[in-house]
């Protein structure tokens, strides 16, 4: 089976200086990855045929396709196809593109089965150049079709028994390339018994009733790896749309699907009978919400990292600008001012994308104050991303809706210089993750504005040391009733000591982490955190001392995303080393690499994590920044401490070469890193 070449990530909730302790390592409540074929593939004349197969890998998760797709002639025959498929220079030139972007092709070229043995060693000269870009050797499509019905008789299904076992013995033996051919539901039964290799690899379709689902589960048990189609294309009698397509993957899957054959991977056909639609990918190349919806259903995570980029900075100086020049250098922001900051369409950020993931540092500030980021030409929520203190420099990650038109706005309350750094997005069309517009779900205090969204949980009083707070999320503030995971913005105020709190689904055990931690005398600490929700609805606080608290929601998985939680594992703690000397400005201070895929239950070809990352025990004040290994260091920052400060943030972080994150600091901080989930 092939393995995918792309896939993307993003992850949740975090925790760090409660008791490390040792705790069961789980992914929980996300589908089973799986692969994905495109019949058919981009045509290499098409103008934009590499942004389209680079569309298909990224967008909707295809790991191969077949040829380009050709209308049938009249009285076409599998066994005889005519000009079905185009020439084996053509293919060439789409394994290339598809190569380039990450797929492997099906490739169809009848030389493969010639009774000729001269003919065979050509085609095989002719491919082995690519023979690792190819996922199969095509034999045709749903032989023994005569008129409406499956006919075994049909001598064309017997030729196609030949052939096979032709390319089992030569062509597959010696390039280690199977043959494949798909078949209709009718046929599925027959095809074990007649065709050879099928018992390994069986394709079918049906794109009626039940969508196959009977066939799979009748199927599961006799066939090592079973492939069944999802119809993706609009044509006469079928519609299908984002929520059939997902609800039709999954239900063949939960059957027994161990790969999806997806019908209308690229622009398809050219005839009056099959007009020139898009399906998962439109006629400029770009993904549709179809494709999103074929990526999310495999099991795969719609969010697409970007490397770490600055888009706002209110400071002037050496080094302080944006990727850009955009929104560069305009003066702190004074008491009560909104600030537009265009998101889409920068730093590789697609145009249309729903959501993004962006780092928010507030420095410098007159006296303290909040942050609230919310999509532009909207009210602006009663919420704050993030509270600072005067003359402090602080940082939070969140996840947040973007306007119709791809702009945040920001809020501040004080004046205060602000920065703002893109990790990642979501298209337009994504349900991994869907963001809501801001809104506060619990508020212990009682005062003047100090509400919630609902008026429910307001004004509830001081969480005392040791308690556990129920918080119900799903059925408040867009967050339904199923949903799995929150974003959350979690804010401590008038601590009366140090301590920490950890958020978690209810139900569950508590674990031996912390989501915020805080120090004695504080005014307000807030940090980002995505934490999983019980089958209740409902998250668990857990405060180690008496706080105020404050949870404002900005988004929501529903059920079945590809969220995959996990029990919170420590990836390194570096505070049992001695303490070196204060660094000076011209001490070179090293990148600290830490291996983040394949360890603590992130799979080994997971794209990002969530980690919360803690600085800690630097007697000079700095700054850490978090990036793939392998890429610059970015012009960002993910967090900001000052002389003996502990600072904590939730990062979600692109993992690099050798499945590692890379870790820069200005200073020489101690380093707490706990993962907490991924996305396949």
């Amino acid at each position: 089976m092939i393995r995918r070449v792309v896939a993307v990530a993003l992850v949740a909730a975090s925790c760090t200086f409660a008791s490390a302790g040792e705790s069961q390592v789980e992914a929980v409540g996300a589908p089973t990855p799986v692969d994905t074929w495109a019949w058919c593939g981009v045509h290499p004349d098409d103008p934009v045929a590499a942004k389209a197969a680079r569309s298909m890998a990224e967008f909707s998760g295809i790991d191969a396709t077949f040829g380009p797709c050709k209308d049938a002639s009249p009285g076409y025959s599998p066994a005889f196809p005519g000009d079905r498929y185009v020439e084996p220079d053509e293919y060439m030139r789409l394994v290339l593109i598809n190569a380039a972007a990450g797929m492997q092709t099906v490739v169809y070229d009848d030389r493969v089965w010639d009774l000729d043995p001269q003919v065979r060693k050509e085609a095989k000269a002719f491919w082995k150049p690519v023979y690792e870009h190819i996922a199969a050797w095509d034999m045709g499509d749903e032989f023994g079709l005569v008129g409406e019905n499956f006919d075994r008789d049909d001598p064309e299904w017997q030729l196609l028994a030949e052939r096979t076992q032709l390319v089992l013995d030569d062509v597959a033996a010696e390039t280690y390339i199977q043959p494949f051919s798909n078949h209709l539901a009718a046929a599925v039964e027959a095809a074990l018994e007649d065709i050879p290799g099928n018992r390994e690899l069986l394709s079918f379709d049906q794109y009626w009733t039940d969508k196959g689902v009977a066939i799979a589960e009748s199927l599961d048990d006799r066939v090592e790896t079973l492939m069944c189609a999802v119809n993706t294309y609009t044509h006469p009698g079928y519609s299908p749309s984002a929520a059939t397509i997902r609800d039709d993957t999954g239900r063949l899957i939960d059957a027994g699907c161990d790969m999806i054959l997806v019908f209308g991977g690229a622009q398809v056909y050219d005839s009056a009978y099959f007009p020139p639609l898009p399906s998962i990918i439109d006629a400029s190349g770009e993904p549709t919400d179809r494709g999103t919806a074929t990526l999310e259903a495999t099991g795969y995570s719609s969010y697409v990292g970007v490397a770490p980029a600055r888009l706002l900075e209110t400071r002037v100086g050496p080094g302080l600008a944006t990727i850009d020049g955009q929104s560069n250098g305009i003066g702190a922001r004074a008491n009560g001012t909104t600030t537009e900051v265009k998101i889409a369409g920068r730093a590789g950020v697609r145009t249309g994308a729903s959501s993004a993931v962006v780092s928010l540092t507030a420095s410098g500030a007159g006296s303290p104050g909040f942050v609230t980021i919310y999509p532009c030409g909207t009210t602006r929520p009663n919420v704050a991303q993030l509270t600072y203190g005067a003359g402090q420099s602080v940082a939070t990650t969140a996840m947040l809706k973007l306007s119709t038109t791809g702009t945040i706005c920001l809020f501040n309350s004080s004046l205060t210089d602000l920065v703002i750094d893109v990790s990642g997005y979501f298209p337009r069309s994504a349900t991994t993750f869907v963001a809501v517009e801001p809104a506060r779900l619990l508020e212990t205090r009682s005062g003047p504005g100090l509400t919630t969204v609902d008026g429910a949980l307001a004004g509830v009083g001081v969480r005392g040391a040791g308690s556990i707070t129920q918080l119900t999320v799903t059925g408040r503030a867009g967050v339904p009733y199923g949903a799995t995971s929150a974003s959350l913005s979690v804010t401590v105020a008038n601590p009366r000591q140090g301590g920490f709190v950890t958020v978690y689904p209810c139900l569950q055990q508590r674990p031996p982490t912390a989501s915020v931690n805080f120090t004695a005398g504080a005014t307000v600490t807030t940090n980002a955190v995505v934490s999983g929700i019980a089958n209740n609805g409902w998250i668990c606080i857990f405060t180690s001392t008496d706080i105020d608290l404050i949870v404002d929601v900005n988004g929501y998985s529903p059920s079945g995303a590809s969220l995959s939680p996990l029990s919170p594992q420590r990836l390194l703690d570096t505070r049992t080393r001695p303490r070196p000397a204060p660094p000076s400005s011209s001490v070179f201070v090293p990148i600290r690499e830490l291996r983040v895929a394949g360890v603590a239950g992130v799979p080994t070809n997971a794209k990002a994590v969530a980690i919360n990352v803690t600085a800690t025990g630097s007697t000079v004040p700095g700054f850490v920044t978090v990036f793939p290994c392998g890429s610059p260091q970015p012009n960002a920052s993910n967090l900001n401490f000052g002389a003996n400060q502990t600072v904590s943030n939730l990062v979600i972080a692109e993992v690099g070469l050798r499945g590692s994150i890379c870790l820069f600091s200005s200073a020489d901080p101690d380093y707490v890193v706990d993962v907490t989930a991924f996305h396949p």
